[in-house]
């Protein structure tokens, strides 16, 4: 996933997109067992594409966290038969009790080239638990409207020690679309986390690449932090009709609007926006800001400060002035100012 800080913009800023075309007389391809290997030893700064052993037969490649993961450092482990590995910790903001909650996931995506068939037949990695017994794994293998269980209660080692998996992808069999592989992660405090690495999808590519048309695509905030903007997959040049998603996060304070286009036309009010790619693309994300009010509670009768922040709209009955409220709790008052 490419993501994209706000920058310093007071307007809608874009960049300028030209046509990459593909050259005529693509060679047959038939890779046996050819790798596509996300390393994923690096957390926050992993390299979103894969290092893969045949170029020519795959448009893109990415890998994707759900809303409720974020990267939280590197785990390095080691085992007598095994060796070495350093692996990315993923931790979750809100605890996970129960399997394949929507946002608890990391996916990694393969897009063939058109005109070349892809056919997984293994996936490998490193998997450890990282200071905790829970953290446990499902994982799924798409394809179009197939979907394939690959492995159900997978349960890493802990610590030091990581477990090295290998499972079969075969029952995905053949396809000319994109290939996505969902790491569900589960029974996870959000103070844990379950680390893994050397993701790597061994299969066959057969074909002949087209000679398609490539364009650019080049994504970007609106208005000086209001959130960030992330294309996925990565890249900035694919395949005509390659699908494509952007995504806009909002930060405090703002709210999501629209995608907007370089003459300043609505294309899509979508959040996350999905597309096929047909021509050289650049949109911007607009937003608006919110109304924001500060909270001040304050311990009456001695004792801490405690400020927190929180957002109220106008039409709500909040005056614009100081409101005095008294919550009696425990044997001591707090004083509720709002302005």
């Amino acid at each position: 996933m490419k993501n994209v800080k706000c920058s310093l913009l007071a307007g809608l800023v874009s960049l300028a997109a030209v046509c990459v075309p593909h050259f005529a007389g693509a060679q047959e391809i038939n890779a046996v067992d050819a790798s596509v290997r996300w390393a994923f030893d690096k957390a926050s700064e992993n390299a979103t594409t894969a290092e893969v052993s045949e170029p020519a037969a795959v448009s893109a490649t990415s890998f994707d966290l759900g809303s409720n993961l974020y990267f939280n450092g590197t785990q390095g482990c080691s085992n007598e038969t095994l060796g070495s590995a350093t692996l990315s910790k993923l931790n979750p903001r809100v605890a996970i009790g129960r399997a394949e909650e929507k946002d608890a996931y990391v996916v990694f995506s393969v897009i063939p080239k058109k005109g070349i068939a892809f056919t997984p037949k293994k996936l490998k990695f490193n998997a450890c638990k990282c200071g905790t017994s829970g953290g446990t794994l499902n994982i799924y293998a798409v394809t179009g409207d197939k979907r394939v269980e690959v492995a159900k209660a997978f349960d890493p080692v802990r610590n030091n020690d990581f477990s090295a998996a290998e499972y079969d992808l075969s029952a995905l069999g053949a396809t000319t679309e994109r290939v996505e592989i969902y790491f569900y992660i589960y029974n996870l405090a959000a103070n844990k986390q379950l680390a893994i690495s050397a993701i790597e999808v061994i299969g066959d590519f057969v074909g002949t690449p087209e000679n398609v048309p490539a364009y650019t695509i080049s994504a970007q905030c609106g208005m000086e932090g209001a959130g960030s903007v992330s294309v996925n997959p990565s890249g900035s040049s694919f395949d005509e009709g390659t699908v494509l998603t952007v995504t806009a996060t909002e930060n405090f304070g703002y709210h999501f609007s629209a995608w907007v286009d370089d003459e300043g036309n609505t294309v899509s009010v979508e959040n996350p926006y999905t597309f096929e790619i047909v021509a050289n693309t650049s949109l911007t994300a607009t937003y608006t800001r919110k109304n924001v009010y500060a909270l001040n509670l304050d311990v009456v009768g001695g004792g801490p400060t405690i400020t927190l922040w929180s957002s109220f709209p106008r039409a709500m009955s909040w005056k614009e002035s100081i409101i005095m409220r008294k919550v009696q709790m425990c044997n001591f008052a707090l004083s509720i100012t709002v302005f």
